[in-house]
């Protein structure tokens, strides 16, 4: 990115400064760098920066982020080798995705994956289709969806359950019925609520999961 910023002439000096600025000035003598970048990677570095620098500034940070939200319900969600060779490349895919914060996002990257190595196999598909859960669950608040045996456990945090709760318990009835789902709540240690749908048949639920949860926003957003 920084190469692209700067092509004119005379740019090496810019392009110098920011790779101070990532990489850390390191050793004097030696190979050693004192930026910590590297582990983490640009993208998801740069997320975590621009979320300090929203609290220094007072801004609103959201209470979960889709890296924060837990989804369980693939056994094969990878970017396998026989459709990128490349380890450095395939690993440069994942940190794109671990800092994404929009579904368009993810969709670019799904676009760049085909445009670049052709179709995706199903086991990207679903690594895709994670994703886009994951972001999805962010912004409606819930920590993590795990399918086993059947069964689909949805746990909502706490602080959306502030003000929807009502609301909640009042649709839940009729959401469940146009899924198809039956449903009941298993208690929690803490102040999380947690669903537990019964799925029925199998096969993948992700589109029933983002229409739930596009519903499950609907309500928060009353």
């Amino acid at each position: 990115k920084a190469i692209e910023e700067n092509t004119h002439l005379g740019a090496g000096y810019n392009i110098s400064n920011m790779d101070l600025e990532i990489r850390g000035a390191g050793a004097v003598f030696g190979y050693k760098q004192s930026g910590g970048v590297g582990a983490v990677g640009f993208e998801l570095y740069s997320l975590y920066i621009k979320e300090v620098l929203s609290k220094l500034r007072h801004e609103k940070v959201p209470d979960i982020l889709p890296q924060d939200v837990s989804v369980n319900m693939y056994n094969n969600a990878i970017i396998p080798e026989e459709y990128i060779p490349s380890p450095s490349i395939r690993i440069s895919f994942y940190r794109k995705l671990s800092s994404v914060a929009l579904i368009e996002n993810v969709n670019d990257i799904e676009d760049e994956l085909i445009d670049r190595f052709g179709p995706t196999p199903l086991s990207v598909d679903l690594l895709i289709n994670v994703w886009k859960m994951k972001v999805a669950a962010s912004t409606s608040g819930v920590l993590s969806l795990e399918k086993r045996n059947g069964i689909l456990s949805v746990i909502l945090y706490q602080s959306i359950l502030e003000h929807s709760v009502d609301l909640i318990f009042e649709f839940l009835p009729e959401i469940s019925k146009e899924l198809d789902w039956e449903y009941h709540f298993k208690s929690q240690n803490n102040n999380n609520l947690c669903i537990l749908f019964n799925l029925g048949n199998g096969g993948d639920i992700s589109s029933k999961v983002l229409v739930f949860i596009d519903k499950l926003l609907a309500l928060i957003k009353l």
